[in-house]
């Protein structure tokens, strides 16, 4: 896998985000991700370091390449948080 090709602001979010203690561990470790990634370490390195499979790095490796920062938090769909909204008061 190559470089992310990070800019010097989303190398640090990443850094911090691995260094947080409040920010949800999935995020840290997709973070993580793409600090090795930019390393150049390689792919059988970051299974065992993260404990992870080919998959997770291909998928959050090609989301943030996409979609660089914001491709790495959790989604929320809204039309599925809406419909749970709207049931919800239905029961009021």
């Amino acid at each position: 896998m190559g470089k992310m090709n990070l800019t010097v602001l989303e190398r640090e979010q990443l850094l911090a985000a691995t260094r947080s203690r409040t920010i949800r561990a999935a995020d840290a470790r997709r973070a993580k991700l793409i600090l090795m990634l930019e390393d150049g370490e390689s792919r059988d390195a970051i299974i065992e370091r993260l404990g992870c499979d080919s998959r997770f790095i291909s998928r959050w490796s090609t989301r943030f390449l996409a979609e660089r920062l914001a491709g790495l938090y959790a989604r929320i769909l809204d039309e599925h948080r809406c419909s749970r909204l709207k049931s919800s008061k239905r029961a009021f």
